[in-house]
């Protein structure tokens, strides 16, 4: 699994990498400034979620995790080159992989509420579509959303994933059995993107 680990992707204004434990007061302080922010689209979680030990803990888990790939972005504009002097703005999260004759895996991401609809998100999962059917050799990518969240929705689309359908009552978001629409995109459907981030036909 050497296409899992020590991930790094640069983009125009990112940094797209993976984080080691040593990282976790960071990682933690995204998640509590954002809470506000990502709520509405999130399961429950308490107090604990939000400390460095557990994000530590977190971190661990995942670096030794085959089927998860949890990378952050990091705005490299104006800053330093150290991984420490660049702001955590990010995450981008590839879950539930499979190889063999799947070759499949779930996308998910969040954004810092003082970066959204800048054209971050869009950069940084241009870069992961692009990691994941190449370098991983996956198949097939597919996202949930759901339908009232239409920015995520407009940016799966605007990338090339397709509406497969909802799946009903799929995933408990604040005491709440919420619908989500299922979007995917196949490797032989990706084509990048272009200069200003549209979508290559």
């Amino acid at each position: 699994m050497g296409d899992m680990k020590g991930v790094r992707l640069a983009t125009d204004r990112l940094m797209v990498r993976d984080l080691p434990p040593r990282d976790a007061q960071r990682v933690a302080r995204f998640h509590h400034e954002n809470w506000h922010f990502h709520r509405q689209w999130e399961p429950y979680r308490n107090g604990e979620y939000f400390t460095a030990q557990m994000q530590r803990r977190v971190l661990r888990l995942e670096a030794r995790s085959d089927s998860k790939l949890h990378l952050w972005l990091l705005l490299r504009e104006g800053r330093g080159t150290s991984r420490a002097d660049l702001p955590i703005i990010g995450s981008l999260a590839l879950s539930s992989i499979e190889r063999g004759s799947l070759k499949s895996c779930q996308v998910g991401y969040k954004i810092d509420a003082r970066y959204a609809r800048r054209g971050y998100m869009t950069e940084a999962l241009a870069a992961v579509i692009t990691h994941a059917f190449t370098t991983m050799d996956l198949h097939r990518m597919e996202a949930t959303v759901m339908p009232r969240n239409r920015p995520s929705r407009a940016l799966l689309e605007h990338l090339g994933f397709r509406d497969e359908g909802c799946a009903r009552a799929l995933i408990l978001i604040q005491g709440v059995w919420e619908d989500h629409l299922r979007l995917a995109m196949l490797r032989d459907e990706w084509r990048g993107v272009g200069d200003k981030g549209d979508a290559r036909s």
